[in-house]
């Protein structure tokens, strides 16, 4: 599995995923595709929005205290 993020004028890094997603999996490869230092260097602190569906990984109670520190 690959992961990456795209967005106008914006591409993450590429991480590769040996393992199936779950949340502490998801959070290790937002930091390691080290998007959100990305956008804030390029937009801003909180100048963008990120979207995601609604995968289990993606709305875990730990994920949400991730993206909220």
């Amino acid at each position: 599995m690959v992961y990456c993020c795209i967005g106008i004028n914006y591409k993450s890094k590429l991480v590769f995923c040996d393992e199936g997603i779950g949340e502490i999996q998801y959070r290790r490869i937002l930091e390691k595709s080290e998007m959100f230092d990305d956008l804030k260097f390029k937009y801003g602190n909180g100048n963008y929005t990120f979207i995601q569906d609604g995968a289990p990984a993606h709305k875990s109670h730990l994920t949400y205290l991730f993206f909220k520190k």
